[in-house]
């Protein structure tokens, strides 16, 4: 059996990979060899690897990764494939492969072929709870909601605060969420938005410094920030969060960025995003990146 597993979704790959190891161990097999393809030298290795046989065990798992960084492998993938033993379970794991390349086209013809993309809206919603639930825990919408917002929407982050959310407790609420998980720099921006259309100048601050305590970089700030005002200026036009939610926003987010978007308006947000670029290009030009991004945030405050 020859697997190929490519897609976005790291955390879904590694557990599939984790699957088919457990399968072949349970199957009483134990010669498991892994192959980092850009570290090889020979691509004679790679075809040794997975045409010989143990004496000792008449089976064999061989896992391949980043194929395509070898670039006579990549060239040569009709020969490995060919050259595999019948008893060697075969895993090429490619989580970036070009769909046109003659590589992909094979694997995906000659392959038991496997796509993991990231999970969105819905699909993510499902994977927590299905997550919580299999380990005997409950987690509500509004807990869920909170997690993702303070995450993001990568499952293995989102898997290991699950896991440390579950040893507290194996009820999960918003409460418990706000407690013990710590926001990335991205949710903390949605934070200082939300004060500044707020008019809570001290806590722009505050969260201001927090970010910069952090080590984030006014730049990347401003970047973060546009990505937010992106958000809040389709949501002035959506008529509710599902609209938002299907492009990858949780409910949560979007929820907030139409309760946003209707209090400020189309002209208030057109000169939010304006007045943005022309700091980014103040802080280019030379000005005090702190100074001139602060001003801007009081501005908008105060405004």
């Amino acid at each position: 059996m020859i697997h190929t597993l490519t897609g976005s979704n790291v955390h879904a790959i590694d557990e599939r990979v984790a699957q088919i190891v457990s399968d072949y161990r349970s199957s009483g097999g134990d010669s498991i060899e892994r192959i980092d393809a850009d570290t090889i030298e020979s691509i004679d290795a790679v075809i040794a690897a997975v045409s010989s046989i143990s004496l000792f065990d008449p089976t064999k798992l061989v896992i391949i990764r980043s194929l395509s960084a070898h670039k006579q492998l990549a060239e040569e993938i009709e020969t490995v494939v060919d050259r595999t033993h019948e008893n060697t379970t075969l895993v090429i794991v490619e989580l970036q492969i070009d769909k046109r390349s003659k590589l992909y086209k094979f694997l995906q013809k000659n392959t038991q072929f496997e796509s993991f993309q990231e999970l969105q809206g819905a699909d993510l919603s499902r994977w927590i709870k299905q997550y919580v639930s299999d380990r005997s825990g409950s987690i509500d919408n509004q807990a869920m909601n909170e997690l993702v917002s303070r995450v993001g929407e990568d499952q293995k982050q989102i898997q290991q605060e699950l896991d440390k959310l579950l040893l507290n407790s194996p009820d999960i609420n918003r409460q418990v969420v706000e407690s013990l998980v710590d926001a990335l720099p991205q949710s903390k921006v949605f934070d200082l938005l939300d004060a500044v259309f707020r008019k809570d100048l001290e806590a722009v601050n505050r969260l201001y410094e927090d970010q910069r305590a952090q080590g984030e970089d006014p730049l990347r700030i401003i970047g973060m920030i546009t990505w937010q005002l992106t958000q809040i200026y389709k949501a002035l036009y959506a008529s509710d969060k599902t609209e938002l939610t299907k492009s990858g926003v949780s409910p949560y987010s979007a929820q907030k960025s139409i309760q946003i978007a209707r209090a400020m308006g189309g002209v208030q947000m057109k000169k939010s995003i304006d007045d943005l670029v022309y700091v980014d290009i103040a802080i280019k030009n030379g000005a005090d990146p702190d100074t001139a991004l602060l001003a801007y945030l009081t501005d908008l405050t105060i405004s």
